[in-house]
């Protein structure tokens, strides 16, 4: 007998999610030794964390293996759930395997916490570097009576934030909460804590910059704005004798400024060593001197479990080649262009500033060229700058809340420059690997590399246009690449939530804008667009050929991998535009 198994089981197109919040829907892949091998028949059982089963779908007849729709009982909040299939194939051959979700808060009633806005006067970010306030300190110390045996974070931020439990960080994810339509759908995050808590004294941190929420070239268009950093932390902890607890952010919160003076997702991070709070997310700091936040009236309306990857570090580049340009400046060359940071090592006397600039491309003698010039580029707050002032210690630093489109990077401020010193970072929310093209020729095989890199580079957060300049998601772009991107990677969920942006940007019309998240400068377009159609009496003005995304990505989702979940989530969206 030939051998068959069941692998890379997912739900909701992940693998096992932390914290979901919609009925879920499974996927597997059947692989077998034996050729011409097809599924003929699937049963899913799912059962709770207490061992009780809430969903038997009974032996089903059907080669589906994917967007298999939950059907049980309803799920309860913050519930595990373990889900196995079987399959029968058509030789005889049975298999099976387990997998694993977890559901979040899915009442709004449920949420508890309170949002802890920062305390301190904050002015209106402006473009260009050095022109933002200083990212946010914010922690929260608690007491448990004993370790616990489960404990989950559920965390959002106005900004963008890292999290950490009692000096370490949870998670290796990015720019959380991303990038979305925040007056109707700002996602929260949930973390696995249980490891990082202690009985007796603990403290949760959050480090906050501004990210898209206050940056000044993607303000979301929300009236009465409120500019200041916010936090909003739920924490269910279960004891040994299945007892909880629920700690929240409010008004034991305390905030203070640390090491990151401005960050800027398009102008780049100003780090000072010298103002870093060593320990500050630890329970033994003393944050006497700390200021006790203030209580932000924002509610929990848009609140929505985070779908799909996060941003990831998915890949480190070392440097390829140091050298001096003809103009006498120190040149790093990481051998492709991408998008991400750069982390460097630093042994350097106390004060000395290192400036780090990024760019595409070098002049025609080999010189630093910054490549962005123009619309959206420089002196339009695009610098792509970061700078380190030294402290005097021996240390490895990379930015915290930027990143940057480069292949190359100028250094100034040190002496020499050794490339082993130098590493890129990259980013990006690239699903799992599902295709690959090689053959004998080596420019077609470059060619298709260079198309995954941009892939890489634009699946970051949202599918963007570019990742240095504008950062946008233009409908249009992702329209033309959809199909393709799925034939490269499981982009199933990162491309659902983007679409479910683009019915909340969608007006009462049907109207969908150019460019979703539509925040920034592209509300003044959508305006100018409706001056210049002069056919409409209000609303935002659009273009066919951008807004057609809102019937092509989905349907371009269902053509390539036989999603019709997508198809009924996004059709209201899809009839409101064709109409």
């Amino acid at each position: 007998m030939k051998r068959l198994g069941v692998t890379s089981l997912k739900t909701l197109h992940m693998s096992e999610p932390l914290g979901i919040d919609v009925k879920p829907y499974f996927s597997w892949v059947v692989k077998s030794e034996e050729r011409n091998t097809v599924q003929e028949a699937y049963q899913i059982v799912v059962v709770d964390e207490e061992k009780k089963q809430v969903w038997d779908s009974g032996k089903v007849k059907s080669d589906q293996e994917s967007f298999i729709t939950y059907c049980g009982k309803s799920l309860k909040s913050c519930m595990k759930y373990i889900w196995n299939v079987e399959i029968w194939d058509n030789h005889g051959n049975k298999a099976s395997a387990e997998s694993f979700f977890e559901t979040a808060l899915l009442s709004k009633n449920e949420w508890k916490a309170q949002w802890a806005e920062s305390p301190f006067k904050r002015n209106k970010a402006k473009k260009g570097f050095g022109n933002q306030e200083p990212a946010t300190h914010f922690r929260r110390k608690f007491a448990l009576r004993s370790k616990p045996v489960k404990a989950r974070a559920y965390v959002t931020a106005h900004g963008i934030y890292q999290l950490s439990v009692n000096g370490t960080r949870c998670d290796g994810r990015e720019l959380a909460p991303e990038h979305t339509v925040y007056e109707k759908y700002l996602c929260y995050q949930t973390y696995d804590i249980t490891e990082y808590l202690t009985s007796g004294s603990n403290t949760l941190g959050m480090y906050v910059g501004d990210g898209w929420y206050l940056g000044a070239q993607s303000l979301p268009d929300i009236k009465n704005m409120k500019h200041a950093h916010a936090v909003l932390f739920q924490v269910h902890v279960t004891y040994e004798d299945g007892s909880c607890e629920v700690i929240c952010s409010d008004n034991k919160v305390k905030a203070a400024y640390g090491a990151v003076q401005c960050s800027d997702l398009y102008a780049g991070e100003k780090y000072d060593a010298n103002q870093k709070k060593s320990g500050w997310d630890t329970p033994a700091y003393n944050d006497a001197e700390w200021s006790v936040c203030r209580i932000g009236e924002y509610g929990y309306a848009n609140l929505i479990a985070q779908l799909g990857n996060p941003v990831r570090h998915i890949m480190e580049l070392p440097a390829v080649n140091v050298r001096k340009s003809p103009a006498g400046e120190w040149i790093i060359d990481f051998g492709q262009v991408l998008a991400g940071k750069v982390r460097m090592k630093i042994n350097v006397k106390a004060g000395t500033q290192i400036v780090l600039d990024h760019c595409e491309v070098l002049d025609s003698k080999g010189n630093f060229f910054n490549n962005i010039i123009g619309l959206g580029g420089v002196g339009m707050g695009v610098d792509q700058k970061d700078e380190y002032i030294s402290d005097g210690e021996e240390t490895v630093y990379e930015p915290l809340f930027t990143f940057h489109g480069f292949r190359y990077v100028r250094v100034t401020g040190v002496g020499e420059i050794k490339k082993e010193n130098f590493t890129a970072i990259v980013l990006s929310s690239d699903g799992e690997n599902v295709g690959e093209f090689y053959c004998s020729d080596g420019r077609l095989n470059r060619l298709y590399e260079n198309t995954r890199w941009s892939q890489r580079a634009n699946m970051l957060s949202i599918p963007t246009d570019c990742p240095q300049r504008e950062k946008a998601g233009w409908t249009g772009d992702i329209m033309i690449y959809a199909r393709t991107a799925l034939q490269n990677a499981d982009n199933t969920s990162f491309l659902a939530r983007w679409l479910q942006n683009v019915s909340c940007d969608q007006d009462e019309r049907g109207s969908v804008p150019i460019v979703v998240p539509c925040d920034g400068p592209y509300p003044m377009y959508a305006k100018f667009l409706n001056k210049m159609d002069g056919i409409f009496e209000k609303g935002k003005g659009t273009s066919s050929g951008w807004g057609d995304a809102a019937i092509m990505v989905p349907y371009q989702m269902y053509q390539i991998t036989g999603n019709t979940r997508v198809l009924e989530d996004q059709y209201d969206s899809m009839k409101k535009w064709c109409d």
